[in-house]
């Protein structure tokens, strides 16, 4: 049974006295407000998904033949990608900033066409610099997508690319790895991680018992990128870490809970 005939079901139950008309009205906004949040989030999956692949085509266009372009032009190249995701996130900031789908994907867009002009302007000037220096870059300069317009699609690929800092140092023998060492600059992750836990702890809904969309999807990446960088980011007593990692979700949900009740 699609909405239309089941409000036409509540619409003859009301006129033949099975159902009060207020209990009518209260069931048919409920069935509009789930309606209209499912129509938001898969449009909202749709538009970042359309992103991502309109991204690949824009960098597969522009590194076609990139070699065989004069220099010059290969530096003026470089910015377009950028250029044109700005132009997209000014119109998605000032002209639809009340549509989650257009915030979403011109986010996500602006991410990866930054990190697109980078790598192209590294390749055509031949920049010092390694593949850690490019992820800095990249994510700093990605922080602040998360406040501008509040776009939270983008937090799976910037806690994704933050842990590459927390990727272990493998020491392969004859028979494969026969040791690992921590990353030096596994700090370089939880520097990272503050930076976007604001925008996480804004999109919690204090004033209700409800969280939304938002809300549980960057819960849930942060609570498992945290629980498996642990092991990694951390000297010593994995143990006790993973345990004390757990027990702070847990105070702060319960905090939260009885925030919420106060209200």
């Amino acid at each position: 049974m699609n909405t239309g005939s089941l409000l036409n079901f509540l619409n003859s139950l009301e006129r033949q006295g099975f159902l009060p008309a207020i209990a009518n009205k209260k069931i048919q906004d409920f069935l509009d407000y789930s309606t209209r949040s499912a129509g938001k989030l898969f449009l909202a999956y749709v538009a970042v998904m359309g992103a991502i692949f309109v991204s690949a085509g824009v960098f597969a266009i522009i590194s076609h033949n990139w070699d065989d372009l004069p220099q010059h032009v290969r530096g003026v190249l470089s910015f377009v990608p950028s250029l044109a995701a700005l132009y997209v996130y000014y119109l998605a900031v000032f002209k639809h900033a009340h549509s989650t789908s257009w915030i979403e994907a011109s986010s996500m867009f602006l991410m990866l066409m930054i990190g697109a002009s980078i790598a192209l302007i590294s390749q055509t000037y031949q920049m010092d610099g390694d593949f850690d220096k490019f992820i800095i870059v990249w994510l700093v300069l990605t922080i602040p997508l998360f406040y501008i317009a509040r776009a939270s699609g983008i937090a799976f690929f910037y806690l994704l690319l933050s842990c590459k800092f927390l990727t272990p140092d493998f020491d392969f023998g004859f028979f494969g790895p026969s040791d690992f060492s921590l990353n030096e600059k596994y700090y370089l992750f939880w520097l990272f991680l503050f930076a976007y836990l604001p925008h996480f702890y804004f999109s919690l809904n204090k004033k209700s018992d409800h969280q939304g969309f938002r809300a549980i999807y960057l819960g849930w990446i942060t609570a498992i990128v945290l629980v498996l960088a642990l092991p990694f980011s951390v000297k010593a007593g994995y143990l006790w870490w993973g345990i004390a990692t757990y027990m702070g979700f847990y105070l702060l949900g319960k905090n939260i809970t009885q925030v919420i009740s106060v209200h």
